[in-house]
């Protein structure tokens, strides 16, 4: 018998982890943001969530749970969520709640090998897009939209391994604090590591930074040996690149920030005098 999500249960059980500092006076953007910045580089602070971050009264914050506000606030922008988003965002997460359960009991081998038939790379493209977004820009909600994409590509599962499972519950973790600390505690699974830890068992799949010549940057997922030899002939096969260039000659070059894909140019011409 599967075990309902109740977020009131997880708010009680949270009151017995471990806290390490009192909860900072923060914004809900603010509070998301420095979440993301400390689990997903791999580190265990938690402190109790403040309920005073969230743009709705204390009544609906008990009703809903601190995670289901904490989405439907971050999805409304600048306004306060309305009842139709706080029950969007608790079925979603009772989704989640619901598919994890029937994952990790058992949990799949950690080896998330090729006869897996869950696929890794919308989780590994959501990981890093996420985090540009939101460690790096302050934008929470396309990081969000990015972790919620990946889910609806390739959600979890009975076919999904334990890494897996740990990789998709650490991205959560800044949106659902409660609800995906209480999966990866179930899993021993707190603390939980930084996202490149949590991206190697997927090798030779790979997340690299690619851009149009005039275009800003995306996140893919590649074949990393076939990448390193061969890059030119590896992102042709990703259908958006293939589709903006056509059959028009191109080349990639590296830098900084990624790769940048680029149309070849023709050679320049002699000019009689």
């Amino acid at each position: 018998m599967s075990i309902r999500y109740n977020p009131h249960r997880i708010t009680r059980e949270s009151c017995s982890w471990p806290q390490t500092h009192k909860p900072p006076q923060e914004s809900l953007t603010q509070a998301v943001r420095h979440r993301a910045a400390s689990w997903w580089s791999g580190s265990d602070e938690w402190a109790p969530l403040s309920a005073g971050a969230l743009p709705v009264d204390a009544d609906l914050a008990v009703e809903y749970g601190y995670d289901a506000v904490c989405i439907a606030s971050l999805t409304a922008g600048n306004e306060a969520p309305d009842t139709s988003l706080l029950e969007s965002a608790f079925r979603w997460l009772s989704l989640v709640h619901d598919h994890s359960t029937v994952a990790r009991l058992p949990l799949p081998p950690s080896d998330p090998g090729e006869d897996s038939a869950w696929d890794a790379s919308p989780w590994l493209a959501a990981a890093f897009a996420s985090r540009d977004h939101l460690v790096l820009r302050g934008h929470p909600y396309p990081a969000l939209a990015a972790i919620r994409k990946a889910w609806k590509q390739s959600p979890a599962g009975s076919a999904v391994p334990a890494s897996g499972l740990r990789l998709i519950w650490s991205l959560l973790l800044p949106f659902a604090p409660l609800l995906a600390r209480f999966l990866l505690g179930q899993t021993s699974g707190w603390p939980p590591a930084s996202l490149e830890i949590l991206a190697k068992p997927f090798m030779p799949r790979q997340a690299v930074r690619v851009a149009l010549e005039r275009g800003g940057w995306n996140w893919i997922v590649v074949d990393a040996s076939r990448f390193q030899a061969e890059p030119v002939r590896e992102l042709a096969d990703i259908r958006w690149i293939a589709n903006a260039l056509g059959n028009r000659p191109w080349t990639v070059r590296s830098e900084g920030e990624g790769w940048r894909v680029c149309l070849s140019q023709p050679p320049a011409t002699a000019v009689n005098s």
